[in-house]
């Protein structure tokens, strides 16, 4: 992550940018595909988000009092405990370095009065008291502006120990023991030909990312990264897809397919879906891909399709399989891609990461099974 990332989250009282990992722009609307119809059949259309039944649905429950409890969680993993810890102790040091900060500009403030209010009540007629008064302002600005550049610099060396930790318990939580050689800090940053590659999305002018890793997994080098990818708006940038990118080669020989998982209103659906017939569509997936397609979608890689379930946190999962190398394109929600900083460590997500990396690599694992290696 930059150095300007960086200070977006110090300041967060303070100031408020844009972050790449945060859906704050209009969803591109999905392409809408269609069957050509038979006979005098309608045209159907595709949904591209998940469709519940209605028997399954939930009641709808009355909104209870929020809680004025401070908020606490379990962690039933040193390594979650870790992360928890790690933000303690950056958390601390920014309040402490706010309050200071704050004493300093009011120690400021009031030399800056005094400073006009002495010669010109104390001294009304003398000539030199503009002087005194300006040089008073000068020294005062000066002063703030060189606590200011040093509490800068604490805050970014705290907040890079901060981010250092907590990719390194999650990364270590969440893969275990599945991989092997792993490299990369929170500061590599994704190839954005890489993010392209998949083919997933249309015209993406750019590529925010952060901690892209390196790894082996069962002998295969893949690569992950915290990613966003943006198109050009009307007035603005728009998000087309937040959340993690896997990449993993294979041994695949045919036609491109894309299997999409819906997800709930808030999922951001592929925008090439359009360039692509459709294979097979139900409630919860939609397939992409020429009749050739079928061979890849043995029973193996179906079974490990319907052991991934979307959720508020797991938004939606789009699978690009191509000749060499499976994109897994993860959608996630905030809840897992913004870092805490005032709020404790919430480690739900980061346990729903881990299980769901685990059936993401079985879902690759099958994908290399093929029907004449049975």
């Amino acid at each position: 992550m930059s150095e300007e990332k960086k200070n977006d989250v110090i300041d967060a009282k303070d100031t408020k940018e844009e972050s790449d990992f945060a859906d704050e722009a209009k969803p591109v609307p999905a392409p809408v595909e269609t069957i050509a119809p038979v006979e005098e059949k309608t045209e159907k259309k595709v949904d591209l988000h998940a469709q519940k039944d209605s028997s399954e649905e939930a009641p709808v429950e009355e909104k209870k009092p929020v809680s004025k409890e401070p908020i606490s969680y379990v962690y039933d993993d040193p390594l979650l405990k870790g992360i928890e810890d790690a933000r303690l102790a950056f958390y601390e040091a920014y309040k402490k370095g706010n309050l200071i900060k704050w004493i300093v500009t009011a120690v400021v403030l009031a030399l800056i009065i005094a400073g006009w209010l002495v010669p010109t009540f104390a001294f009304p007629t003398a000539t030199w008291g503009f002087y005194v008064t300006l040089g008073v302002v000068v020294a005062a600005i000066a002063i703030l502006g060189i606590y200011s550049y040093f509490y800068k610099k604490k805050m970014d060396v705290a907040m890079k120990e901060y981010f250092s930790k907590y990719y390194e318990f999650n990364n270590k939580y969440v893969f275990g023991d599945a991989v092997s050689d792993l490299a990369g800090t929170v500061d590599d940053k994704l190839d954005p030909e890489v993010f392209k590659a998949a083919g997933l999305y249309k015209d993406v002018v750019k590529v925010g990312s952060r901690e892209t890793l390196h790894f082996s997994y069962r002998g295969k080098n893949c690569l992950m990264s915290d990613c966003a990818g943006q198109v050009k708006g009307e007035k603005a940038l728009q998000t087309v897809f937040v959340g993690k990118l896997l990449v993993v080669p294979n041994d695949y020989h045919g036609p491109d397919c894309i299997i999409y998982l819906k997800g709930n209103k808030r999922a951001l659906p592929p925008t090439t879906l359009g360039d692509y017939d459709v294979f097979e569509d139900s409630h919860t997936m939609v397939i992409y891909g020429q009749t050739g397609v079928k061979r890849l979608l043995s029973h193996p890689v179906r079974q490990a399709l319907a052991k991934i379930q979307t959720n508020d946190t797991l938004i939606d999962l789009a699978i690009a399989v191509k000749e060499g190398k499976t994109y897994f394109a993860m959608g996630y929600d905030d809840n897992l891609m913004v870092l805490p900083l005032e709020k404790p460590f919430n480690p739900a997500p980061t346990t729903e990461l881990k299980a769901d990396t685990a059936l993401i690599f079985g879902i690759a694992d099958a994908l290399d099974v093929h029907p004449e290696d049975k």
